[in-house]
């Protein structure tokens, strides 16, 4: 991670730096997603990015909207991001529908990422107490879309597996509620464990136009600071270094439109609701 914030400060402070991090490919579906970022904090090892994927109109196709905030905090062997809110559920507290997963791999040579996903109680309703219940298959969705890189571009076919879901029996405690915005649920029933393969990890191009003073070795451990209240997330290395060259500045950026976890065994049921 030093040699990440040697050669971003090498970049130079007059000018945005192109740099790479690790990131779930399962996310978006691709790995050819660019983002704009402004760096909210550093320490450690650990860098603490505001994130938006580069306003790009065929980003549509991967379910990428144009509202919303992605944070993440970048480390060796950690990839965990937040969403502590969702707005525009009637009757319903934004808070509820909060999510995050966290996935960290233990060791330098380990094939997959120990991995939590953990839920709001208005998404856990969702997964437990709304109808129908049959068991949800396999499914398979591929879409094409249309990329542009630096000096190439062409049609990529997104292929995304999504694991069967069984069909289980509603809850006793989905009796005690009236609708899916009210009523107590059991911590029990919040939070899933997973092991996601090294493989679905990859480097993504982040392009840093702000707040790059703050890339200052850190010589003292903790987590990063940050001055906005921001959801966080990290993604794990693995040995991968980042490069960074400067780069002029891009224009607006839009949001990823990712309300449920898309690592498959941590946000099927969800995304079968939403």
């Amino acid at each position: 991670m030093r040699a990440i914030y040697m050669s971003l400060l090498a970049s130079g402070a007059t000018a945005s730096i192109t740099t790479s991090f690790w990131f779930p490919v399962n996310l978006v579906g691709t790995d050819r997603i660019t983002y704009v970022a402004s760096v909210i904090g550093a320490a450690s090892d650990r860098i603490t990015l505001a994130a938006h994927p580069t306003n790009d109109p065929d980003y549509e196709a991967l379910g990428i909207d144009t509202t919303g905030t992605l944070t993440l905090t970048v480390a060796s062997t950690l990839f965990e991001q937040s969403v502590p809110e969702m707005t525009g559920i009637a009757g319903g507290n934004p808070k509820d529908f909060g999510q995050s997963y966290r996935c960290e791999v233990p060791s330098a040579d380990a094939t997959a990422a120990a991995c939590t996903g953990s839920v709001g109680q208005g998404i856990a309703r969702l997964q437990h107490c709304a109808t129908p219940r049959s068991a949800r298959q396999a499914e398979t969705v591929t879409k094409e879309w249309t990329f542009s890189d630096p000096g190439t571009q062409g049609v990529e076919t997104i292929v995304r597996t999504f694991p069967p879901s069984p069909t289980t029996p509603v809850p006793d405690w989905c009796s005690a509620i009236s609708d899916l915005t009210g009523g107590s649920v059991p911590s029990s029933v919040l939070t899933t464990t997973a092991e996601v393969p090294v493989s679905e990890f990859t480097t993504f191009t982040f392009i840093l136009t702000a707040g790059e003073e703050k890339l200052v070795p850190a010589t003292t451990a903790g987590a990063p600071t940050s001055s906005t209240p921001v959801p966080t997330g990290s993604a794990p290395n693995s040995g991968r270094t980042g490069t960074s060259s400067s780069t002029a500045g891009t224009g607006a950026a839009a949001p990823m439109k990712t309300v449920a976890p898309a690592l498959a065994a941590l946000g099927a049921a969800v995304a079968g609701f939403l």
